[in-house]
């Protein structure tokens, strides 16, 4: 299977499967897909995504918890899933292949597309670095995007 042909499947996943699972905590904003194997450096990696999620917060790891058990093929393992300070995350398997799902807010993704837009680091204090929270935006695949924000809308007509 050619390396486009497995990335659509992943995509086809993605929208009929995992998107409808999360979609019910919360109100969902943009979904995108990055890293190696979307970049087409690689055919056998984890496929890393971030989900970036409109209101006050992401939504808790207790809520998260029940659609990664559902989701992830391994039964029987305990899921995995952490929310510590800025970093919101779980790992899972499905169909064989591993899944990286990262968590922020929109106003957290705002704050750090401008902060390289301005080409200096802002006030916030967070654990994750923007230039690699938000890289995958650039080259990555948007799979869902429900808001026309001005900033996001803007980056989105740039690609």
């Amino acid at each position: 299977m050619s390396s486009s042909t497995r990335l659509e499947t992943h995509r086809t996943t993605l929208r009929e499967l995992l998107i409808p699972v999360y979609e019910p905590l919360g109100q969902l904003t943009l979904v995108y897909l990055l890293g190696s194997l979307v970049s087409g450096y690689t055919e056998d990696a984890d496929l890393d995504l971030m989900m970036v999620w409109d209101g006050t917060g992401v939504p808790a790891a207790s809520l998260r918890d029940p659609q990664v058990a559902h989701l992830d093929e391994r039964q029987g393992i305990s899921p995995f899933v952490v929310d510590y300070r800025d970093i919101h995350l779980e790992r899972y398997v499905i169909a064989g292949q591993k899944y990286n799902v990262a968590h922020q807010t929109l106003i957290s993704f705002e704050a750090m597309l401008q902060s390289i837009l301005d080409g200096r680091c802002d006030s916030a204090e967070r654990m994750q670095d923007p230039l690699v929270a938000t890289a995958g935006f650039a080259y990555g695949s948007v799979m869902l995007l429900v808001r026309n924000r001005h900033l996001l809308w803007g980056c989105v007509q740039q690609r």
